[in-house]
């Protein structure tokens, strides 16, 4: 995620917000840290937060809001794992 500390906690409170009530079991949500991109994105932006949110949810759930966070520019990567 892209941005400042206050709109980062912001973007995680409002990711928070979409999963729980949709049925996901939010388990952890794990602040890595900020990192530099290899290159420049398309918005010409050179670093970003990384934030994990391990939660548990139908497999339904899980393609609806992978295509909503798709549509959401300040989300630039999103990787979901099946357990």
């Amino acid at each position: 995620m892209q941005g400042r500390g206050e709109s980062i906690d912001d973007k995680v409170s409002s990711i928070t917000k979409e999963l729980e009530p949709n049925g996901a079991t939010l388990e952890q949500i794990e602040r890595i840290a900020r990192k530099k991109f290899a290159h420049e994105n398309y918005m010409k932006q050179k670093h970003s937060y990384y934030v994990q949110f391990h939660f548990e949810s139908e497999p339904e759930f899980i393609n609806s809001i992978r295509s909503k966070f798709k549509l959401d520019d300040q989300i630039m990567l999103q990787h979901y794992r099946r357990l």
